[in-house]
């Protein structure tokens, strides 16, 4: 099943320090759009997570080196908002559908939250590697 994201896909761009969007060119690479270099990104990972308790629980175990932002996306199936934030908050808020690019390098610091009681709900996300 192909999921669709309601907000463009956009990248760090490191050298500038800025969020800009992203593209795809003939070779299937994402690039970020209007950075000096229009670096493309190496590779992808895509991949989803569904919490297991009502706690905070980090999304990544491990680093994935050269990461350069990743994009979560709530479920479209979910039936309560998904929380997305730090070991200690999580105050961005998804409802079904919704998604947030984040620049970040170390992904482990990436943690998500469920509604209380609300089991299946959990997020898609897609990490942009240079």
């Amino acid at each position: 099943m192909a999921t669709s994201f309601q907000d463009p896909l956009c990248g760090y761009d490191s050298e500038e320090g800025k969020v800009r969007p992203m593209k795809v060119d003939s070779e299937g690479k994402l690039y970020v759009v209007g950075s000096t270099e229009s670096k493309p990104y190496s590779d992808i990972q895509v991949g989803d997570y569904v919490p297991t308790s009502d706690n905070p629980e980090q999304i990544f175990s491990s680093v994935i080196p050269n990461t350069a932002s990743v994009l979560i996306q709530a479920k479209n199936t979910n039936t309560n908002i998904i929380y997305i934030g730090d070991a200690t908050k999580q105050t961005i808020e998804l409802k079904a559908g919704q998604s947030v690019t984040i620049p970040i390098s170390d992904v482990t610091k990436l943690y998500v939250k469920r509604t209380t009681g609300s089991t299946g709900d959990g997020i898609n996300y897609i990490v942009g590697i240079y």
